[in-house]
C-alpha cells in the first residue's frame, strides 16, 4: 500500500505508518502545502497512491486508488496506523479503488 497523506494529517501519523512498514508520503513533501483537492487528487490517481484524509471534501469523490478517511481527530497516530496496516493485510489495493474506506471505524 502507498499512502499520500493530505496536508491536515499530522506528521505523527505519517511516521507511525512508516514504523508499520507502510510507505506513507505527505502532501507538504510531494507537492506543498495549499494543493488544491483536485490537483491533489490527479497527483495520487497518476502515481496509484490511496490517499489519508480527515477532510471530508474528499467523501464520495472517484478516479482515485482510494480514500482512507478517518473523523476522529483525537484517535492516536499508533491506533490509526494499526487500522490502515489492517486494512492492508486484508484488502488488496485493487478493492479500494473508487472506494471511500472508513477508518479506524472496526478496523483496529
Amino acid at each position: 500500500m502507498k499512502l499520500l497523506c493530505d496536508e491536515h494529517v499530522p506528521p505523527a501519523v505519517a511516521n507511525a505508518l512508516r514504523g508499520e512498514g507502510i510507505d506513507a508520503a505527505s502532501l507538504s513533501e510531494e507537492l506543498g502545502s495549499g494543493t488544491k483537492d483536485t490537483d491533489l487528487l490527479d497527483y495520487a490517481a497518476k502515481r496509484e497512491y490511496i490517499i489519508l484524509t480527515n477532510d471530508t471534501d474528499f467523501v464520495g469523490e472517484t478516479g482515485h486508488a482510494g480514500i482512507l478517511y478517518y473523523d476522529d481527530q483525537q484517535v492516536s497516530p499508533r491506533e490509526l496506523a494499526g487500522a490502515i496496516r489492517n486494512v492492508d493485510d486484508r484488502l488488496p489495493d485493487e478493492e479500494l479503488v473508487d472506494r471511500t474506506l472508513f477508518v479506524p471505524d472496526g478496523w483496529v
